[in-house]
């Protein structure tokens, strides 16, 4: 074959590339843009709430605005078809409210216990095992807080406690001992921990606002004692560097850093 013809097949060939290329492109936009064809969107990639630093407490953020902005599924449309789906076994008396973090569902009991349940339920079993348990030494009745894979919870003997989601779940629904607890305030803690850069807020029934480093203390078979605590004061949220507590009395008070 002489140069001149060998270089016009080339051509050819090259052209018939190009469009074969075309075809196969103008094709399959046509399909994808073809009636009834749903159209690509990634999956949804859950947006937390300002000032949570990735921690989910009760109100889901540390100023307790109770807004889920990262809830694709459930709208006006869909939440009208809602049927259950899994149902656990009985666990005491749940008047708590339920955090749902990781594919955790955690919730706190009055019979002592905060328990750790699959989101996605337990397959075929009619009724599910928690995946575990953490004991305290009072009814729970406030809501837990979630941060970096620990779980934080209070209870009626006014302790705060720390548990490591990521150990106790390898316990199979057996009971998981704390990292750390806190000495007990004087009288019960019915509120919910707030988490805010790395410190934790909670109130106590004995009229005091109490911090802990989330972290716990230096020696964990001690019980950690107050970074900081209020006087006649209850639980408080916190944003832009102040935080914010009520009285019964129906006093409002708002603290700020002193920088003398």
């Amino acid at each position: 074959m002489s140069t001149h013809r060998k270089q016009k097949h080339e051509v050819l060939f090259g052209r018939f590339l190009v469009f074969l290329t075309l075809f196969i492109v103008l094709v399959s936009g046509i399909n994808a843009c073809a009636p009834g064809s749903p159209p690509f969107s990634p999956p949804p990639v859950p947006i937390y709430p300002p000032g949570t630093d990735g921690a989910v407490m009760f109100g889901l953020s540390a100023q307790h605005t109770h807004v889920v902005p990262y809830e694709q599924v459930l709208n006006v449309s869909t939440v009208k078809r809602l049927v259950p789906v899994w149902i656990s076994k009985r666990a005491g008396t749940f008047i708590a409210s339920l955090m749902a973090v990781n594919g955790i569902v955690y919730v706190g009991s009055e019979d002592k216990n905060l328990y750790a349940y699959k989101t996605t339920g337990c397959g075929t079993e009619k009724q599910c095992q928690p995946l575990w348990y953490g004991s305290t030494g009072g009814m729970i009745d406030a809501s837990a807080a979630v941060f970096s894979g620990k779980v934080y919870i209070s209870s009626g003997d006014g302790k705060v406690y720390a548990y490591d989601s990521n150990t106790c779940k390898k316990l199979r629904s057996q009971s998981c001992l704390p990292i750390w607890f806190s000495v007990p305030t004087k009288y019960a803690i019915t509120s919910s921990p707030t988490i805010a850069n790395g410190v934790l807020y909670i109130g106590s029934l004995d009229n005091r606002l109490y911090t802990y480093d989330i972290k716990g203390c230096l020696s964990q078979k001690s019980p950690c004692t107050s970074l900081w605590h209020s006087q006649d004061l209850g639980s408080g949220c916190v944003a832009n560097g102040m935080v914010y507590a009520a009285t019964a009395e129906g006093h409002v008070y708002a603290f700020g850093l002193n920088h003398a």
